[in-house]
């Protein structure tokens, strides 16, 4: 085999994955020329050879970010000065594929003249071939008048009439086949027209209107400087893009009830999608969907050109798949995987779907089943990584942005990915790259515990590091000297441009890119992602939710809260029994029962329950029980309580009352039958009824304790309230949850804002002092005071 060296290179700005080079565009120097020199080099390249043949070849880059692809262990290294490779001279084909970075003003600059130049070269193509149509379609219409005219060229084609030949396939010369059928209205009113003995002038002009780009399948003419939509438009009252999200609130693990992490901010890029379409002033159909296996078969059902979907995704440890977290009827956690949804799709088809976006965590290997079954483009998240919150939103704000613009999907998806890159508050971990076989922080956090874990570690807690987020610290920063420390990092080992004053704070391959828009994936196997386009020539006109029981339509404003997934659950479990009517909620001043409730609320309507009513009657200062009929009675403009009960009826009604203590301290009895009067007339209705402490109220209620908070939970929302007050030792909230003041202080969201506000004067350890010593004596106190009566009693 003839001895010849391929020498490959890719751009950073293109990679969607430094770890996967085959999905980049590579470019290739002529192999002569590297042949030729690699010989005259006596078979040794070194860096300054590989600088010469890429500037020889017309590359622009930086010449510190050159790396090689190490094809055995699937990474990239940094080539350093000192670097040199040899070639083997009798294995035939060598081949060499180099990663490299353009200088930043040249790489931002030169992808944006190359989008510009392929936006006007896609202008020129589609106008060029609607003034080809156009032209065709004027000589038809010439053609037919001219037959009108003169009887004579009638004669002529006597003979193609009684063939009863289709003019249109005569006039615009297309060859008529299987792929004919959608010409067959044109064929018919031609041969309408042929076999007509009465033709005349208005006949064939009102029948030349039929023959337009619809009619034939062809795109519309555009205005100069627009795209031509790739798609077929909706018609009116379809579905322009679905949105499906999630939130479970805990696993079922072998009978056993495991509480789950916060969401995803699904209601703000929700909120944030809306609001950019409610912008472009056209006319867009959507549906916010919740993310349950039944209601993903209704979307699919409806078609939608574009599909996005927003949840968390995690990998079985035991099967080893991946899944996206998906919602059970129930409120639990469904493991959605790819076997789940291929059992879906063999059963509907899903052909009109144009687009996929899975804007989760390792959705990678579920993503990729709608490309199987024929999505022509699908985006995700490599499945063995995790993507920043604030980096998915901002890369979906961005994209859908553009989308909506009229600019095909794969230009923006590179726009998205420069904006989500460029983002200055945005930190990449360590997991965006493979870790070396000794890398402490993978080997001691990742392996062990998990990603999500390690993340608290890798997260940079300093604030006065203006690069922090690139993983340059100050000399003197204090979490950058812990994590160096605890992580073994060797300073000679980072990159030329860290400077001597400087930390860097990558766990082990600082040669490698540290970006957080490279996990982004887009697959298109046609090619056809650059002219892709959705919606450019859609009429002006409103944006209209599809779905009014929506996070869009919430009943009450609140913000979330933290940590309360597992009371939440008991709530809504019980609440959508067809056995339970009262629930009573329970909890101490401050606990937060309340915003629960209002986030319950909009829980349960978004999921299809009480639909005709949820009402909150705040009752701390009802006086007695002729006020809180009252109270009712305003709820569906009753005036009595027999009309009360006959309004609602047959409704299904959610009364939630609010600090009932003070009125079952005085009229218990009274409020308890006026609840049992009412449930027994309406059988779809239900109340919870709130107060501090758990009292039997022979309703046959069922309780649910709002208890502290978790020391985890508690600790990241006082981080989340004073981070800059904080210490660097106390910003990570799994050190700070193993504070005294956390394990052994009964926590409360109000206490927690307490503590925030001291912070602002005071430092931590005393304030933990304080509140502990304090809590300590109440609790001495309190003992004494039991003891004495039970003396008394004795006595």
């Amino acid at each position: 085999m003839k001895f010849k060296v391929l020498l490959k290179y890719i751009y950073a700005s293109t990679a969607n994955s430094p770890q996967n080079p085959l999905s980049n565009t590579i470019h290739q120097i002529d192999q002569e020329i590297v042949t030729e020199h690699v010989t005259r080099m006596n078979f040794i390249l070194r860096k300054a050879d590989f600088e010469g043949l890429l500037e020889a070849d017309g590359a622009a880059f930086d010449p510190d970010s050159l790396r090689i692809y190490d094809e055995t262990e699937m990474t990239y290294y940094h080539i350093t000065d000192d670097f040199e490779i040899q070639i083997d001279p009798t294995a035939g084909i060598a081949e060499i594929l180099l990663w490299l970075r353009p200088p930043k003003s040249v790489e931002l600059h030169s992808k944006v003249d190359q989008l510009a130049n392929d936006i006007q070269t896609m202008r020129s193509t589609f106008e060029s071939q609607i003034k080809e149509i156009l032209t065709v379609q004027k000589k038809f219409a010439d053609d037919l008048l001219r037959l009108t005219a003169n009887s004579v060229q009638l004669t002529q084609h006597s003979s193609q009439i009684s063939n009863k030949s289709p003019l249109s396939a005569i006039a615009l010369n297309i060859p008529l086949g299987k792929n004919d059928s959608k010409y067959s209205g044109i064929r018919s009113e031609g041969d309408a027209l042929l076999s007509s003995q009465n033709l005349n002038l208005q006949t064939v002009k009102s029948s030349i209107t039929t023959f337009s780009e619809d009619a034939l399948g062809l795109p519309t003419l555009q205005k100069k400087g627009s795209y031509v939509d790739s798609s077929k438009l909706p018609q009116a009252g379809s579905i322009d893009m679905a949105v499906l999200y999630s939130e479970p609130l805990v696993k079922r693990v072998e009978n056993e009830i495991k509480t789950l992490g916060d969401p995803v901010d699904y209601e703000e890029e929700c909120n944030t999608l809306l609001e950019i379409l409610k912008a472009k002033n056209k006319r867009i159909d959507l549906i916010f969907q919740i993310a349950t296996k039944d209601r993903l078969v209704d979307v699919l059902a409806k078609a939608p050109p574009i599909l996005h979907i927003i949840c968390h995704g995690e990998l079985n440890q035991k099967t080893g798949k991946y899944y996206l977290c998906f919602e059970s009827e129930n409120g639990e956690l469904l493991e959605f995987n790819s076997d789940t949804l291929v059992s879906i799709i063999e059963k509907i088809e899903i052909s009109p779907i144009k687009l996929v976006f899975v804007n989760a965590c390792h959705s990678e290997e579920v993503a990729k089943v709608f490309l199987q079954a024929g999505v022509p483009c699908v985006i995700a998240i490599q499945s063995e990584l995790r993507i920043a919150d604030n980096v998915a939103k901002k890369f979906s704000e961005k994209f859908y942005s553009h989308i909506f613009d009229g600019t095909p999907v794969k230009p923006a998806f590179d726009l998205a990915k420069f904006a989500a890159a460029a983002a200055n508050d945005i930190h990449t971990c360590c997991c965006a790259h493979i870790h070396k076989p000794k890398c402490p922080w993978y080997n001691t956090l990742v392996k062990t515990h998990s990603y999500r874990h390690a993340h608290q570690y890798h997260i940079p807690t300093c604030t006065k590091c203006p690069k922090k987020n690139k993983h340059i610290h100050t000399s003197m920063c204090e979490w950058a000297l812990g994590f160096s420390y605890d992580y073994k990092l060797d300073p000679d080992e980072a990159p030329d441009y860290v400077k001597s004053d400087e930390i860097w704070t990558c766990c082990c391959s600082p040669e490698l890119p540290h970006d957080e828009s490279l996990k982004f994936k887009i697959f298109n196997p046609s090619g056809n992602a650059d002219s892709l386009v959705f919606f450019a020539n859609r009429e002006a006109g409103t944006v209209t939710n599809r779905n009014p029981y929506s996070v869009i339509e919430q009943k009450f404003s609140v913000k979330r809260i933290r940590g309360r997934n597992k009371e939440m659950h008991q709530l809504y479990e019980n609440l959508t029994s067809k056995d339970i009517k009262y629930v009573q909620l329970n909890g101490s001043e401050g606990v937060g029962k309340t915003s629960l409730v209002k986030q319950l609320a909009n829980y349960l309507y978004e999921r299809g329950h009480f639909r005709d009513r949820i009402a909150i009657i705040m009752m701390e200062k009802t006086p007695s029980i002729s006020h809180f009929k009252s109270d009712l009675y305003k709820e569906v403009s009753a005036y009595d309580f027999k009309s009360f009960c006959e309004s609602i009826k047959l409704s299904k009604n959610l009364f939630i009352l609010e600090k009932c203590d003070m009125l079952l301290e005085n009229h218990k009895k009274e409020f308890t039958d006026t609840l049992r009067q009412i449930t027994e007339a309406a059988k779809y209705t239900k109340f919870i009824i709130i107060k501090n402490e758990f009292e039997r109220l022979q309703l046959d209620e069922t309780p649910v304790m709002m208890r502290d908070l978790a020391p985890i939970d508690a600790a990241n929302i006082l981080i989340s309230l004073s981070y800059i007050h904080l210490e660097i030792c106390h910003r990570n909230p799994l050190i700070l949850a193993q504070r005294q003041l956390f394990q052994k202080v009964r926590l409360t969201p109000q206490k927690i804002w307490c503590i925030s506000e001291r912070l602002k004067n005071e430092r931590l350890d005393y304030i933990e002092f304080e509140m502990i010593s304090r809590q300590e004596s109440n609790y001495k106190t309190k003992t004494e005071e039991n003891e004495e009566a039970i003396s008394k009693t004795l006595e």
